[in-house]
């Protein structure tokens, strides 16, 4: 069993829980936790390391009601898709061959 805290939650309760391959790292597991506080956090699990690691958090200053990973503005690369209360679509990309990684 794991406690995730993030920097940012401040005790915020977790509100949707996916997983996915958003790296592409060979032996890495990851997966995407959103808080009911707009923040979202993205971690990475090794069968071999007992607790994940943060890998990313940011927080969106708006109550998240989705999430989704997968190809939808490039064809090699995923994005992870949010969707919010009031009614936005927004997108975080790893941007691994820039500077400043996921925005």
């Amino acid at each position: 069993m794991w406690s995730l805290q993030g920097s940012q939650t401040n005790g915020s309760g977790v509100s949707i829980v996916k997983t996915c391959n958003i790296f592409n790292e060979p032996g890495l597991f990851n997966f995407i936790v959103v808080r009911d506080d707009g923040s979202v956090e993205i971690y990475s699990y090794e069968h071999k390391n007992p607790v994940p690691t943060l890998r990313f958090e940011t927080k969106i200053d708006e109550s998240i009601t989705g999430v989704d990973v997968g190809h939808i503005s490039s064809p090699t690369q995923q994005e992870i898709l949010l969707t919010t209360y009031s009614g936005k679509v927004l997108t975080l990309i790893d941007h691994k061959n820039q500077k400043g990684g996921i925005t």
